[in-house]
Formats: structure tokens, sequence, C-alpha cells
């Protein structure tokens, strides 16, 4: 019988708009030290460039995608490959030698889905700013369950066809959508670091923030189609931008913080404009009326507190929608319209006190630097933040409630075997009712008892716990979101930041859950190398009684 790690590999490359980069990505997959078995295109006769002449230049079989998405191209490439295991790359992407063999040895853990490390070639401060804020990548450290898989990936056939493939109405975030469907089914997935890969992608400004826009609307989709879904949408394009933000400024990027600043005021418009699209009586023109009526509405708001800043975002906001700029609609402006812009330039307003005038100083100088009006040296600093001012600064700030019943049942639908639930540090009223007391006899040696950390963002290093938790603890569910208020200096950590620290302390991730900055593991103590095989902490030695001693 053939061993796994030597079973054959089917690779596809999904090609679209590809001309600069796809001859690169194909000469780096024919010098793998483990090529591919069998390699194909898959080209989007709907490219705007040559593409599929150039993709038949390589002399590689290539199938012209039949369906309109990215999504449907990948399934069009799981009917055609030849053998049980297929990987693909996406067309700007160059994986180093080794890539492939990487991903072939990571079978023998039992995965369905072998995922490698995608760096971003940083050419711009935009390819910075999404190297840092959207890496495509879990850290350095091997780890098993990942939220998802980038699509440079090993997959087993057989597993993808199980759940049905990928959506095939999904241009972006087919492969996460996937990934999770493939979790929620049972099967495994590894990421595996040393399968290195380098993103050729550069962006302009607006193609990046579209880009992160586009990544978001899927899983936001719900709040997209209603007046009253675009003001909660609000709260959430805040929360990103002020994360990001907070992340660039802690890092020393204040350089990068107009990106964020303009995320916020970009989306917004981008919500509206994905509302309107959806209409179909609402003409070109009514809908540049609308989007242009926003737009002021930001700019107007925002030059109440910084002027210069408004004329950057007024610039950069025109260049996003139609230059023809449509009257108003017969019948006129629907009610809620004038209660939506209401809230919009609210919302635009407290942002710009949540910043402060400082920030909004360096902010603009940083506009300056991504325009290419000044150099780096001419970007404003923000001044050094001690350590015990941001602890102060934690403590005294309110924490939003992150536990609730359906929680900690699933917690209780992970470990079904689960003896307690006993939570550690800070946590709201509602949320130790919600977990309630724990057993008098509970006891942290016990392997089946759970330990609940709900709140990360209070402790001023959240990554630290890993290493500092009770040795006696095999079960932990620790939580992260972004404190309530807005604190520059205070750095906000990633899902990636948080799922490396762990599997760099030892933990296994048993389930992993995120969503706008907001992340949850559920974790299990592994063996003492963290990269090694996953071992159940309380895995008995053979032919011993099941269980550690205080379980028996």
């Amino acid at each position: 019988m053939r061993n796994q790690r030597d079973e054959c590999i089917s690779m596809y490359l999904p090609a679209r708009n590809a001309e600069p980069t796809l001859a690169a990505c194909v000469g780096a997959i024919r010098a793998q030290s483990r090529p591919p078995d069998e390699l194909f295109i898959v080209a989007d006769p709907r490219s705007s460039d040559r593409t599929v002449e150039v993709a038949r230049q390589t002399g590689l079989r290539v199938l012209e995608q039949r369906g309109p998405t990215l999504g449907a191209a990948r399934n069009e490439a799981i009917a055609a490959a030849a053998h049980r295991w297929l990987a693909c790359c996406d067309s700007d992407v160059v994986p180093e030698r080794e890539w492939l063999a990487r991903l072939a040895d990571g079978r023998a853990d039992g995965a369905v889905g072998i995922g490698g490390r995608t760096v971003e070639r940083v050419r711009s401060p935009f390819d910075e700013w999404r190297a840092l804020q959207m890496p495509h990548h879990w850290g350095e450290h091997r780890l098993r369950n990942p939220f998802m898989l980038v699509s440079e990936v090993l997959f087993d056939r057989r597993a993808l066809v199980a759940v049905g493939g990928y959506r095939d109405d999904l241009n972006y975030y087919e492969d996460s959508d996937l990934s999770q469907r493939l979790r929620d089914a049972g099967y495994d997935l590894l990421y595996e670091p040393a399968a290195v890969a380098t993103h050729q992608r550069t962006d302009t400004l607006l193609s990046l923030l579209a880009l992160r826009w586009k990544y978001s609307e899927y899983r936001q989709r719900r709040l997209l189609d209603r007046y009253r879904g675009l003001v909660k949408k609000v709260r959430v394009n805040r929360d990103y931008a002020l994360n990001t933000l907070s992340r660039s400024l802690a890092r020393g990027h204040e350089e990068l913080g107009y990106i964020s600043c303009l995320l916020f005021f970009h989306h917004l418009v981008m919500d509206l404009s994905s509302l309107l699209s959806r209409r179909p009586m609402i003409s070109g023109p009514v809908r540049s009326y609308y989007e242009h009526r926003l737009a002021g509405s930001i700019v107007s708001a925002l030059g109440q507190h910084h002027a210069g800043l408004a004329d950057w975002v007024r610039a950069d906001l025109s260049g996003m929608s139609s230059p023809e700029k449509g009257g108003p609609p017969e019948q006129g402006p629907p009610p809620g319209w004038a209660a939506y812009l209401d809230d919009v330039r609210l919302a635009v307003e407290e942002f710009c006190f949540e910043l402060g005038a400082p920030l909004l100083a360096v902010i603009e100088t940083s506009a300056r630097y991504v325009h290419h009006r000044i150099g780096p040296d001419g970007i404003r600093r923000l001044p050094v933040i001690g350590r015990e001012a941001i602890a102060s600064a934690l403590e005294a700030m309110p924490i939003r409630p992150f536990v609730d019943h359906p929680f900690c049942r699933s917690i209780r639908e992970r470990w079904p075997d689960a003896t307690s639930i006993e939570v550690i540090g800070k946590a709201a009223q509602s949320e130790r009712e919600a977990v309630g007391h724990p057993s008098p006899a509970a006891d942290r040696r016990d392997c089946r008892a759970v330990t609940l950390a709900p709140h990360l963002e209070v402790r001023t290093d959240p990554l630290g716990i890993f290493k500092e938790i009770d040795a006696n603890i095999s079960r932990l569910v620790v939580c992260y979101q972004p404190p309530a208020r807005f604190l520059p200096g205070l750095d906000v950590p990633s899902a990636s930041d948080l799922a490396s620290a762990a599997a760099a302390a030892g933990w296994t991730i048993e389930q992993f859950d995120t969503l706008v900055g907001r992340v949850r593991l559920m974790l299990s103590r592994t063996s003492s190398t963290p990269e090694g095989p996953a071992e159940d902490h309380c895995k008995p030695a053979q032919g011993r009684e099941s269980g550690c001693a205080p379980c028996r």
C-alpha cells in the first residue's frame, strides 16, 4: 500500500487578470523539490488582460473557467483533477522550493487540509499595511485547526467533495467558508509555517481598502440590505478601523495611520453602494447622488475637527464613486434617508472625538506621506505611553460581556465530559452567572475541568497568559476583544498573534472563532514540544486505566 506521504498530488492555478504574475508562479511550481504529479491552470476568459494566452504559452493543460466566480473555478478544478490530493496556489504567489514537500509531509498528521505561510512582498505603504493587518498566515508556529487555511494549500479531495466543495457564488472568502465547513464537519486542518510562499500583490490606497471591504462583505452581509443594518455596520467599521490603527501606532507605524482612518469613511460609502446596487429600480445617476451626499456629510463632519485631513478624505472618497453626479430621485429620498445621514454624522463626530486633535494631526501627516507629499521624516510621532499608564487605563475601562448561555453551551458541546468551568480574571457579573459556580470539589488537576479567561483585553500583555497559566490546567478557553474605548499606544493583538502564542506555549487549538477583532480559542494542553505531534495531557499509558488520577 502506498504511504500517504508518497501519494500522487494534482495541482491547479486559478488565473484571472494574471498576465503579470502567472509565468513566475508556474516557474516556481516547476522548480519544486517535490513537484506535483499533475499541474494545470484554470484560466478565466473574462480576464481583462492576456491571461488565457499567457496560460497557454506555459505548455500546461489549460481549462477555460466556465463559472463566473473564483469558487466556481475551484470546483471545476476539483472535478478535473486526477489524484486524491489536490494542491492550489493563487497565480500571484511564488512558493519557495520546499513548499509542496512541506505540505505533503503534513499529510502524516491526519489532516485533510494543510496550509502554508504566505508572506507579503512589501513595495508600498499599502502593502505594508496589508502585511500587518491582513496577514495570510498564522505566525511562526505549527498549529492544528486554525480559523481558516489560505489559498496556498493541499487538500484531500474526498473531504472537499464530502462537504460540497466551494461556494460557487463567492469571489472572496470562499477559502474561509470552506475551511469552516470542513471544521464543522469534524475534519482536522493543519497550519504548516515551514511551507513558505510570497504574495506578489501590490495595492493602491483605494484597491487595498476595496479588498478589505470585499473580504468582510460575506460575514457582514446581513447588515447590508437595509438602512437600519447600515447603521449597525457603522460600529463594525469603527471597531476595525480603530483596531488596525491601534496596532499600527503601538508598533511604531504612524505612517500607516491614514489608511486605517480612511477605512472607516471608505467602508461607509461602500456599504451604501452595496445596498443601492441591489435595488434595480434605482438608476445609476440616483445611486451616484446618494453616494455623493453621504461622502459630503462625512467630509463636512470631519472638517469640523481637522480641515486639512478632511481635504484628503474628500479627494480620496471622490475617487471611489462615479463622477456622474445625478440629481435627487423624482419621488424624493425614502423617509429613513435623513435619519441615516444624521446617524453617520454623529458616528463621524464620535470617531473624531475618540481620536483627539493630536492624533488627527498625526494622521494628517500620514495622509501626506501616502500621497507622496512628504517623506518619512515629515510624519509626526505620538509620545510613547508607559506600561503603567496603559495598565491604569485598562483597569478603569468597562468590559463588554462576551460570555452568555450559548457560549457556555458551546464549551459543553466541545467537551461533553467537562466537570466544571472556572472563571479566572476579570468578568462581568452576568458572565459569572452564565457560567455558574464551580463545583466545591473542582480541582485544577482534573483533566476534564475547563478554565475560562474571558477578557484578555484587560491585560497589558494578553499573549503572556498562555505561558503563565497553571501547569495543572489542561483545558483552557481564552477570549479577546478590543477594549471598549480607543487607547493610543495599546497594542491590539490579531487573531494570528493569539493563535501563534498559544501554539508556541504548547497548546492545541480545539476550536477557533474570530470576528471583527473578537477572538475565542478553545485549547487543550499538548506535549512539551509545541511543534511536535499533539498529545492529550491526560492520555493514559498503554494498558493502564483510563484518565489521570483525579479523573478516575
